[in-house]
């Protein structure tokens, strides 16, 4: 018996949605589903990735899987790149294999949010897993509504090397901000930076204010 192609066996997955495994959103291929390029995406060793960075690692390294007006398709199975999956049917963290990526032109977007602070803006159709009941279930972005609670791991077990305050720690100072520091906080970091040499006095004096 000759071999599905990943598009048959696309196919057949659409129509057997219990079988279909995912974390917060669920999509298909021609469906126009979709997120954000700046959108990120944790990896099982650690890494983090943004959608853009997904695909132009597709582009370099992956499979032209199929190429339209509409969208480009890359296979990435190569790349051996996995991530934290949620199995619908134990409620449990599995980790699963990145098939496809795939870029689309165009279309409207709404941004979600949630109770914790985070967002992520997606095509209204796209389908996030929504935890009702005691259930698992789907439901487009444009459906959900204040107050229902959308699958969101509290803790994954990554194994990595990646220092995540150091990277905190970069990405903050690729913009300007301000922090309100814990007076204790605070009394101790001015002790550190006194014999330092600081060459931006607006941050000095900040540390006098705690911010």
């Amino acid at each position: 018996m000759a071999e599905l192609t990943i598009a048959q066996q696309i196919r057949e997955l659409m129509n057997k949605p219990e079988k279909i495994r995912n974390i917060a959103i669920a999509a298909h291929i021609d469906h126009g589903k979709c997120i954000t390029e700046n959108s990120r995406l944790l990896l099982e060793d650690g890494r983090i990735l943004t959608a853009r960075e997904l695909f132009n690692l597709a582009q370099e390294k992956g499979v032209k899987f199929e190429e339209k007006e509409e969208h480009m398709i890359y296979d990435i199975r190569n790349l051996n790149l996995k991530v934290p999956s949620l199995n619908k049917e134990t409620g449990k963290i599995e980790i699963k294999p990145i098939e496809l990526a795939w870029k689309l032109k165009g279309g409207n977007l709404i941004k979600l949010k949630l109770r914790n602070g985070f967002d992520i803006a997606t095509t209204p159709e796209h389908k996030f897993i929504v935890y009702d009941n005691l259930d698992f279930i789907e439901k487009e972005a444009k459906n959900i509504k204040l107050g229902e609670r959308i699958v969101c791991s509290r803790k994954l077990d990554i194994n990595s090397n990646l220092n995540i305050k150091e990277e905190i720690l970069n990405k903050l100072k690729e913009k300007r901000f301000y922090v309100r520091l814990n007076e204790n906080f605070g009394k101790k970091l001015k002790e550190l930076i006194l014999n330092k040499d600081l060459k931006y006095k607006s941050f000095y004096h900040g540390i006098w204010q705690n911010i």
